[in-house]
């Protein structure tokens, strides 16, 4: 998934926000089911700071190590 993506993920975890959480799961390629399957499952559990949990080194490494361009 794009930079994009992940950050918008991580703020919808930040915020609590299930309609844009889920929203961001549709956009997931149907081939990656293990990940629509627990990022739901995450979200209907309301455990947004696991979410959080998993996504922080993501947005910290890019934050570290931005792509050149």
């Amino acid at each position: 998934m794009s930079q994009d993506w992940i950050s918008q993920l991580y703020q919808a975890a930040l915020e609590a926000d299930v309609q844009v959480l889920m929203q961001l799961i549709t956009q997931i390629p149907d081939t990656q089911i293990f990940m629509i399957q627990s990022l739901t499952q995450l979200v209907r559990k309301f455990q947004f700071e696991q979410i959080v949990e998993l996504v922080e080194p993501l947005i910290n490494y890019e934050r570290k190590y931005p792509p050149s361009r």
